[in-house]
């Protein structure tokens, strides 16, 4: 199940994510994804809060993108995420893509995988 609007164009507020977390999990759904809000709110704390509000349903982001941050930002994020998901958590990692990186945040794209730690 797809929570969030923002893969349809239209964001959702972080009530309104976890509160269709709350509903996947009520309506018997066994996961429920969300992208990565490149605009907007954070996925990772979004799912936080949702994994506070559910008990038994997956939560997943993907892709959350490795620009602009330092590995160690989004690492210790997902690990605070992950405790309050109850291990509940699946977190998806890339690079994102050159029209996102160049156009929306104005960062160079010539060697996405040197922002992962490899050379």
């Amino acid at each position: 199940m797809n929570i969030g609007g923002d893969v349809f164009g239209e964001p959702s507020s972080p009530a309104d994510v976890v509160a269709q977390a709350r509903r996947a999990e009520a309506e018997g759904f066994g996961s429920a994804w969300s992208v990565h809000f490149s605009r907007g709110y954070d996925a990772l704390s979004t799912l936080a809060v949702a994994g506070v509000a559910t008990e038994r349903i997956e939560l997943g982001v993907g892709i959350v993108p490795t620009y602009p941050r330092h590995p160690l930002a989004p690492a210790q994020q997902a690990a605070t995420t992950q405790v309050f998901c109850g291990g509940r958590l699946t977190l998806g990692v890339g690079v994102s893509h050159r029209p996102v990186i160049e156009g929306l945040h104005g960062l160079d794209y010539t060697a996405p995988a040197a922002t992962c730690g490899s050379t």
